[in-house]
């Protein structure tokens, strides 16, 4: 039997999951059949991250979907206290990984996916479109007064303003890539 302890909050009890071959589980006195999943979804907190190896950015999080069930999320941080959370990434992998080998093994139905959850994939992507558009036209308008509004002025204030929403927008699309959700094989290795 494989065992993963934490703490999702401060209002929150510690939760403990037990897994074996067939089962996992909760402290709460919830059992779920390995057999039953319909999906694990396993992403990192901070886009760009790699959820499906040690030492990623941030925090991972893996969501259990059993079919026609709600959600349970093992998350691989521990909250202390106000502010100080612990990382336990060495537990949780061993635990995710054990986990997805048991499933795989009992369900060959089981939706595997690396990434963000597609609504919170496209969430991200419109805040952080939002900004690479509306911060640089901000910036600009804020510039027109110092620059002054001949047509020089404007002319390399639009230069400006494009150059840092194309800057902007890079940036942004590498990570956004890497959190798009994909489906990948339990029995390949992580890459």
């Amino acid at each position: 039997m494989t065992e993963y302890k934490f703490r999702l909050s401060l209002l929150a009890q510690e939760t403990r999951y037990d897994l074996t071959e067939r089962t996992l589980t909760c402290s709460d006195g919830s059992l779920l059949d390995l057999a039953d999943i319909g999906l694990i979804q396993i992403y990192n907190s901070y886009p760009g991250g790699n959820a499906r190896g040690a030492g990623s950015v941030g925090w991972s999080q893996c969501f259990i979907r059993p079919n026609g069930a709600r959600f349970t999320t093992i998350v691989s941080r521990h909250y202390v206290r106000l502010g100080t959370f612990e990382d336990r990434a060495e537990t949780y992998q061993p635990f995710v990984d054990a986990l997805i080998a048991h499933t795989a093994v009992l369900n060959r139905d089981t939706a595997f996916v690396t990434g963000m959850p597609l609504a919170l994939w496209w969430l991200w992507a419109l805040a952080l479109a939002g900004l690479a558009l509306v911060g640089p036209l901000f910036m600009g308008l804020m510039l027109i007064p110092l620059l002054g509004a001949g047509a020089l002025g404007i002319g390399v204030l639009a230069i400006a303003v494009i150059a840092a929403s194309a800057i902007f927008l890079v940036s942004v699309v590498r990570p956004l890539s890497s959190s798009w959700p994909r489906r990948f094989d339990p029995s390949l290795p992580a890459a």
